[in-house]
C-alpha cells in the first residue's frame, strides 16, 4: 500500500530513473501522520556512491569471483552465506547518509556485510563496528574478521563470538549505543524478536535498524508483530521483498499490557 501525494511523486521519480536518497525517501514517504507505509522498492544507488563502493577492492573482488579466502589460502564460496551486492550497497548508503559512527551487526559470516558497513564508516571519517557471531571461528574460519583486517579496519572492530541473546544484554549493561544495527542472525521468530527487543534499547531516537531476510517465515511474522506493536516507536524508511530499514522515532512508553494482534504482510508465495 502506498499512501499520499508524496509517495505518488516518489514512485514517478523512481520510474523515471531519477535518483533519490534514503533520507529523502524517509521525508517523503513517512510523515508523522503515516507511521508505516508498506511498499516494495530496491535501493537506488547514484553513480558517485557506486564509485565509492568500488574503491573497496576486496568487496569488489568477492562479488566478481564469488570467493572468499581463509588465512591458509583456502578458497570458499561466499554465497549464499554472504549478502548480495544490492543489500551491501543499501547498507553502505545508509551508513553514509546517516553519518553513522557506531555500528553493530548480528550475524557476520564471511564479513561481506561488515565490509560494506566499515567502508561506509571509513568514508565517514572513521567509526567503530561491533559484530556478534558465535560461529565466526569454527563455522566461518574467522574469514569475516580476517577480511576487516585486510581493509585495515581491525583496530576499529570488536567481535563477540557468542550468541546474540548473551552478547546483546552485555552491550546494554555496558551502556553502549549504536547509530545503526544490522540484524541478520538466527531466522526463528523468537530469536528475531529477542534481537529486535535489545536492539531497540541500544539504538537512540533517530538511529536505524536494518533487518535482512524478512521474506523468511519467522522474520515475516516477527516483522508483522513489530509493525503492529511498535508503530509509535519505530517508523519505516524502506521495505522491500528482501529487507527493511526502520528508524527509531520514540522511546518505548507503551502500557504494561499493550498488545495488537498481527498477521504476516506477505503471502506464502512472496
Amino acid at each position: 500500500m502506498i499512501v499520499g501525494d508524496g509517495s505518488d511523486r516518489l514512485r514517478a521519480q523512481l520510474e523515471a530513473g531519477e535518483l533519490i536518497s534514503l533520507v529523502e525517501r524517509a521525508k517523503v514517504l513517512d510523515p508523522p501522520r503515516v507511521p508505516f507505509i508498506f511498499m516494495r522498492m530496491w535501493v537506488v544507488i547514484n553513480h558517485k556512491d557506486q564509485e565509492t563502493m568500488s574503491m573497496n577492492s576486496l568487496l569488489s573482488e568477492i562479488y566478481r569471483t564469488g570467493i572468499v579466502t581463509s588465512a591458509e589460502g583456502e578458497e570458499i564460496q561466499a554465497f549464499p552465506a554472504g549478502v548480495d551486492r544490492q543489500l551491501a550497497e543499501a547498507l553502505y548508503r545508509l551508513v553514509r547518509e546517516s553519518k553513522a559512527k557506531r555500528t553493530l551487526e548480528i550475524g557476520m559470516a564471511y564479513g561481506i556485510s561488515s565490509l560494506a558497513i566499515c567502508q561506509g564508516l571509513k568514508d565517514n571519517g572513521g567509526g567503530w563496528h561491533v559484530a556478534i557471531d558465535p560461529n565466526q571461528s569454527i563455522g566461518y574460519k574467522s574469514i569475516g574478521k580476517l577480511n576487516l583486517q585486510r581493509i585495515d579496519f581491525a583496530d576499529s572492530f570488536e567481535l563477540y563470538e557468542e550468541p546474540s541473546h548473551l552478547a546483546l544484554p552485555d552491550l546494554l549493561r555496558q551502556g553502549r549505543t549504536f547509530d545503526l544495527v544490522f540484524i541478520d542472525g538466527m531466522h526463528m521468530f523468537d530469536y528475531v524478536i529477542l534481537d529486535f527487543f535489545y536492539t531497540l534499547r541500544l539504538v537512540p531516537v533517530g538511529g536505524y535498524i536494518f533487518m535482512d531476510d524478512i521474506c523468511y517465515p519467522g522474520l515475516k511474522s516477527a516483522f508483522a508483530f513489530i509493525c503492529r506493536n511498535f508503530k509509535n516507536i519505530v517508523s519505516s524508511v524502506m521495505i522491500t521483498g528482501r529487507f527493511c530499514i526502520l528508524q527509531k522515532i520514540g522511546e518505548d512508553n507503551r502500557d504494561w499490557q499493550y498488545y495488537k494482534p498481527f498477521e504476516s504482510f506477505f503471502s506464502e508465495d512472496d
